[in-house]
């Protein structure tokens, strides 16, 4: 699999270890050595004043070079270019998933970039004597440069589902360089500072807010075709992946294949829940597209979860690894070289819940229960209990009321409640949609996907997650986020003519606990029975043993056991097994 990785020497007594196996290549200069693979999407430079390493691609490059005159053959010497012109701002204009490592040989520096959403994991150690850095964590944690132990800050966020800084990893010693930031090592010391971009094109709502929106949204998809490789796409039926592919279907994009998991093996009473087969089929007769449904019957989630070290060298959280892992092998035997997705087009686009706190701090009373009740008759939710929802929500923005203390995780409450590890990050739903944009979690979530269909020679591609698209959603007015009680509006504005109303205007997404739960058959119920029999001694004094018991038997029963829970003990499962076949600890 394609990775690089740099050692850099900070203090002249220490030797640099011999590092040459690493990798199949090698690029050494001075105090600093090199090593990369390129058979996916890592791209190379090196001349006599820089060594730049690329996993990704800039999706601007053509355009920025084009500007100053640069001719490249390659997205690294692309960017070698542009970094000798402009040395100081040079990341501020790019665009696409990357991260990039540049070596200044005559200033002896290094200069690490990781893009705005962190499409590309990059792992750092920065030690009094050297500094090492790879987009691969399974390098570092098994190269022995340094003895590492848990981050149990990190571990007790995990288990307990709540959501982990962005520049943590499971080691200590290991940290990850965030979204969206730039590192420079001068003279032995690591400088990590947030960088912005600086758009070349105007982001901000013009009075055609409905027009601005599909250019950016067309221009983002059009920006991910950077390589003549067959296309896929992940389509659920989704109000975000469906505007994908009336998007391709816009810019005249032909021969894609569509990929959906389905659980139609499903009892009757759960199929309405879970099957979205009828919109998928609604996509695919204005398209055009093949489309192509892969089953998960007998598909067991655990399977997957075994295999994890296959894609990742830490505990995740995806219950549904395995849909992804069956998509992914279905578009390997098609020859997919990049499969779209419509991932996180809610959070880019906005459901609109921030328009009921702010209908209601300027005392649009009328307009803030308009919205409410429209909103549920629109979702067939009950009104009293979306009132006392959204009330609490407005409340804990407006510091009104502390957010709850109760306990309902594996951690035990010693641990949950210990000031060594009390987490104060949370949300509300009624948070500024920028605020929900600024989550850890979406930089984790890409970097997983990348990392899974990394492992079948895929290139993932999320056009939601684009800069110009994602400043012009935020700079809407809440009323093209959530009118009448649709949210989203501006996204079903959109695909309002272009697909069937039942995809347009459809209330909900499935729920795919019903099939996860489905799936756990009596010997993974055994196989998490035996990673509690055979705990972990570190966990042995953070989770609560009855607990999970307790969920293992819920579980059991089919229909008692809810989302957290199930997620909860999954967790529990990835962590527990990562920590028995882990050899750097």
């Amino acid at each position: 699999m394609s990775n690089f990785f740099g050692i850099i020497k900070k203090r002249d007594k220490f030797d640099l270890p011999d590092m040459s196996n690493l990798l199949s290549k090698n690029l050494a200069h001075k105090n600093s050595h090199f090593s990369f693979e390129t058979d996916f999407d890592i791209s190379i430079f090196d001349d006599d004043q820089l060594i730049v390493m690329l996993c990704g691609f800039v999706s601007n490059i053509s355009k920025l070079c084009s500007i100053s005159n640069n001719a490249y053959h390659s997205q690294a010497e692309g960017v070698a270019k542009i970094y000798k012109d402009n040395p100081t701002n040079f990341q501020e204009k790019f665009l696409g998933n990357f991260v990039i490592s540049i070596f200044d040989k005559n200033k002896q520096q290094l200069v690490l970039v990781r893009d705005h959403f962190g499409a590309r994991p990059l792992y750092l150690i920065n030690h009094k004597n050297f500094f090492a850095f790879s987009t691969n964590l399974r390098l570092l944690a098994d190269s022995e440069l340094v003895i590492l132990n848990i981050n149990m800050q990190t571990m007790v966020n995990f288990l307990s589902l709540q959501v982990n800084a962005g520049n943590k990893t499971f080691y200590e010693e290991i940290d990850r360089l965030e979204a969206s930031h730039i590192l420079y090592l001068n003279s032995g010391a690591a400088h990590i500072s947030a960088y912005s971009h600086v758009s070349s094109s105007n982001t901000k709502v013009n009075q055609r807010p409905l027009t601005a929106f599909t250019k950016k949204f067309e221009d983002a998809i059009s920006r991910s075709l950077i390589e003549k490789k067959k296309i896929g796409l992940r389509l659920s039926g989704g109000l975000d992946s469906s505007a994908i592919a009336i998007g391709m279907k816009n810019l005249g994009i032909k021969g894609v294949e569509t990929f959906s998991a389905n659980y139609k093996h499903l009892p009757q009473k759960l199929l309405p829940l879970t099957d979205e087969t009828n919109y998928q089929a609604a996509v695919k007769s204005v398209t055009g597209y093949n489309h192509n449904f892969v089953s998960l019957e007998n598909i067991s989630p655990l399977e997957s979860l075994e295999k994890q070290a296959n894609y990742f060298d830490e505990p995740i959280h995806i219950p549904n690894l395995y849909l992804f892992e069956k998509i992914a092998a279905q578009a390997k035997s098609k020859n997919i070289g990049i499969i779209f997705d419509g991932n996180d087009g809610d959070t880019v686009v906005s459901h609109g819940f921030e328009r009921f706190e702010e209908l209601l701090r300027s005392l649009n009373i009328i307009g803030f229960l308009y919205e409410l009740c429209r909103y549920a008759l629109f979702n067939k939710v009950k009104l009293k209990q979306f009132v006392k929802s959204i009330g609490h929500n407005i409340l804990l923005k407006w510091g009104l009321r502390e957010k709850s203390k109760k306990n309902s995780s594996i951690v035990q409450d010693s641990v949950l409640f210990d000031s060594k590890f009390c987490n104060d990050y949370f949300q509300t739903a009624v948070d500024s949609h920028l605020d929900k944009l600024k989550s850890p979690l979406h930089a984790l979530a890409f970097e997983y996907r990348y990392l899974i269909f990394k492992y079948y020679d895929i290139e993932i591609r999320s056009p939601f997650y684009d800069l110009e698209l994602i400043n012009l959603c935020v700079s809407l007015p809440s009323r093209w986020k959530l009118r009448h009680g649709r949210s989203r509006y501006i996204l079903r504005s959109y695909l309002k003519g272009k697909v069937p109303d039942l995809v347009s205007q459809r209330r909900s997404k499935a729920n795919l606990l019903h099939g996860i739960i489905n799936n756990i058959e009596e010997n993974d119920i055994k196989k998490i029975k035996k990673e509690l029999e055979d705990i972990h001694p570190l966990l042995e004094n953070i989770v609560n043993q009855e607990r999970i018991s307790g969920s293992i038997n819920l579980l059991k029963s089919k229909n008692e056991i809810t989302d957290f829970e199930v997620t909860s003990l999954l967790g529990f499962f990835s962590a527990n097994r990562w920590l028995r076949n882990n050899k750097s600890i």
